[in-house]
């Protein structure tokens, strides 16, 4: 019972957040539509998130290696002045890390696990060229509310460095975190290229700075005879280094095509 109590409570903590941010949004979407010349965009965005982990290694010879996950998800952009835009999305990811050692190419790598991220950014869009392709640079801020669907995992690992089996080892233990959300702060930078009809292709990059962390890895390792034993760690803060496109459709057109239907058929009317 108390599991289940446990496991309620935690989801009645995501989905009060979650519907903090819809409502917020769809405040500032109420309130933008009231100015007819302010615009809605909802699409579809996908990349890549290559994982940054962060070492603590007295012996200077373990090296970071950039972890390579797919992510995707749907967003929901109001323009709330001319120019300057606010943004909510979903997005569902894995997430791991890995490692090397000097003068050795082979890589270790983590357990993945599954991130669901809520995505809230402001962002502010420059006109670079008009006409037919427009084309735009933005820049953003945002914070990230993630949910870890594989909390408490662990993981161990070990073998050998380079090609001297007999004198060199690595052993490891990996805790994941046991809580269920966390929070990043983004920064991200983008080119818009507009299309007919409206239609906007988004590609850009953005870096992620995890607040908690993801997973804590102790690290033993001893190199080549004569080296002494050395303890290290990695953990993985959710740092994330992404790259995406995305397509944006300006989903505000579908009801001022309405509104001014509707103004024809009034005018239409008292003209009889």
């Amino acid at each position: 019972m108390a599991l289940n109590l446990s496991y309620l409570q935690e989801k009645y903590h995501i989905m009060r957040f979650v519907l903090f941010l819809f409502l917020q949004f769809f405040g500032i979407l109420c309130f933008s539509q009231s100015k007819v010349h302010l615009q809605t965009f909802a699409g579809l965005e996908g990349g890549i998130m290559l994982s940054i982990p962060r070492i603590e290694d007295s012996g200077n010879q373990l090296l970071s290696k950039w972890a390579n996950n797919g992510c995707l998800g749907f967003v929901v952009k109001q323009e709330i002045y001319s120019n300057l835009y606010i943004s909510l999305g979903a997005n569902t990811q894995k997430y791991n890390v890995s490692f090397r050692f000097k003068d050795d190419d082979a890589t270790t790598s983590f357990k993945k696990i599954n991130l669901i991220r809520f995505p809230l950014k402001v962002a502010y869009e420059i006109p670079l060229k008009f006409g037919v392709p427009e084309l735009q640079v933005g820049l953003s801020v945002g914070l990230n509310y993630y949910l870890n669907q594989n909390p408490g995992l662990s993981d161990s690992k070990s073998g050998f460095i380079g090609s001297d089996i007999k004198n060199s080892y690595y052993k490891l233990d990996s805790k994941y975190s046991d809580e269920k959300f966390g929070m990043q702060v983004d920064g991200a930078a983008y080119l818009n290229i507009l299309m007919a009809k409206g239609t906007v292709l988004t590609i850009g990059t953005a870096y992620y700075y995890g607040v908690k962390d993801l997973l804590t890895s102790s690290v033993i390792y001893k190199k080549a005879e004569g080296f002494q034993e050395i303890s290290s760690k990695i953990n993985g803060k959710a740092d994330m280094l992404s790259i995406w496109i995305g397509v944006h459709y300006p989903i505000s057109k579908w009801w001022r095509k309405r509104n001014a239907l509707d103004e024809t058929e009034q005018e239409n009317f008292f003209k009889r």
